[in-house]
């Protein structure tokens, strides 16, 4: 099955690099805010995805990394981010099965901050494998399109924080072999899946 490992270092590299570089307009954070989410950060993130492949629906489970920066000014947070994740996210009709695996996306954010809580929304793009399996034989692509949400992050202390979000994928058209033929899908699937990042 194709994989996109090999967007992991390219991405997270990227999002670092956006988000220092929205950070230097600022030599550090604004004095007396309740929090600081400036700087680059690490976690980790699990939940579960529903959606569509043509006519099938999919569900399963979703978890993996996720890495990027913030600038910080006064409560306005812009910044960049990357993740990657494991899916089982499928559909296992009586005779075709389809797969979606591993996901990526390269995302910005940009949110306020509320007290100790990071309201945001997040836009981007999107790639993952795929995987259609029948009688016919299989059918492996690679999909990409975008990704778009909203999620909320709660600092528990000046490194740790902890966030819930919800993300919508839609990817482009792709076509497969199936028992009646050649079938066109255009997966799409929401995700809703916490996480805890470490600022460094």
């Amino acid at each position: 099955m194709p994989e996109c490992h090999h967007l992991i270092p390219g991405a997270l590299a990227l999002a670092a690099g956006l988000g220092l570089c929205l950070g230097a307009g600022t030599a550090q954070a604004q004095a007396g805010q309740t929090s600081n989410f400036q700087g680059v950060y690490a976690g980790v993130h699990a939940g579960g995805g529903f959606g569509k492949a043509g006519a099938a629906s999919t569900s399963g489970f979703v978890g993996g990394v996720q890495a990027g920066a913030n600038a910080q000014f006064d409560k306005v947070v812009i910044g960049a981010e990357a993740d990657i994740s494991a899916s089982s996210q499928s559909h296992k009709g009586f005779t075709d099965k389809f797969r979606q695996g591993t996901t990526g996306s390269l995302r910005g954010r940009v949110g306020y901050v509320f007290n100790q809580t990071l309201v945001y929304g997040t836009l981007g793009a999107a790639m993952a494998s795929s995987e259609w399996k029948n009688p016919a034989g299989k059918t492996e692509k690679s999909l990409s399109g975008y990704v778009y949400g909203a999620g909320a992050e709660l600092q528990l202390n000046t490194n740790v924080s902890v966030r819930g979000e919800l993300l919508r994928y839609d990817f482009g058209s792709e076509t497969y072999r199936s028992t009646l033929g050649l079938v066109s899908v255009k997966p799409a699937n929401t995700v809703a899946r916490g996480g805890v990042n470490y600022k460094f």
